[in-house]
């Protein structure tokens, strides 16, 4: 059993509901007197909804008209990053901007050096400035931020951008005045996988809820079933 979100009918539609109307719509073709079964079937549609509304959460609303993810440039040995999102999330991000070496798996924190707030663009998204990270040396890097995008349900997200330097590090490069440079960091918030989440359920508008309470909802929509079930049997065989 499995709860849809539709924005065209304004709620979740679940089966146990689907179920409470078809045993309806037979009573009243068949009109049965079992208040000690439809009572019961009545009081469980009655908790699927509060169980549905209070543990099962409504999918996230988010405009997916694109991704949550980065666009590196590599020039000489000065890479920018620009990160693209919905959130408005760029340069300086209170968790900061990390490098990962894919080779020697060294990880740093870049400086909060910035380049310009990109000019708003005829979709209507307002894009946050971009780090500059400079004299990286060659190699192939990933990208991200310390603390991810937000993972939303209906939308997709990457932890991390790839860029590869292939210029040799000039002796005595020297980042620009008020470039501090990177400093040391542990860890990186991803693992192997650039993908945080991915786009579900295409372009309808609908998208299957998940997420923490559903075990609870399914229990009370498979009594709910198991007592219709119960329900349609007797009528059956008093036919």
């Amino acid at each position: 059993m499995i709860n849809y979100q539709c924005p065209r009918f304004g709620g979740v539609v679940h089966t146990g509901h689907l179920l409470w109307a078809y045993v309806m719509m037979q009573q009243r073709i068949h009109p049965v007197s079992q208040p000690c079964i439809v009572r019961p079937l009545r009081l469980l549609v009655v908790m699927d909804v509060i169980v549905s509304a209070t543990l099962a959460p409504a999918p996230a609303e988010a405009d997916c008209a694109r991704p949550d993810v980065y666009s590196a440039t590599v020039s000489g040995n000065t890479v920018t990053i620009e990160p693209l999102n919905d959130e408005g999330r760029g340069c300086p991000d209170p968790s900061g901007m990390l490098r990962q070496n894919v080779s020697t798996g060294q990880i740093v924190k870049l400086a909060d050096f910035c380049g310009q707030v990109p000019e708003q663009d005829g979709t209507g998204f307002q894009d946050g400035a971009p780090y500059i990270d400079e004299c990286v040396p060659a190699g192939e890097y990933r990208y991200g931020f310390a603390t991810p995008y937000q993972c939303l349900s209906a939308c997709s997200a990457d932890y991390f951008t790839d860029a590869t330097v292939a210029d040799q590090l000039p002796t005595g490069c020297q980042p620009s005045q008020g470039d501090s440079g990177p400093t040391a960091a542990t860890t990186v918030p991803w693992g192997g996988t650039i993908q945080i989440c991915a786009l579900e359920g295409g372009s309808s508008g609908c998208s299957v809820a998940n997420g923490r309470g559903t075990g609870a909802v399914f229990l009370v929509q498979g009594l709910a079933l198991l007592v219709g079930a119960a329900l349609m049997f007797r009528r059956k065989t008093h036919r």
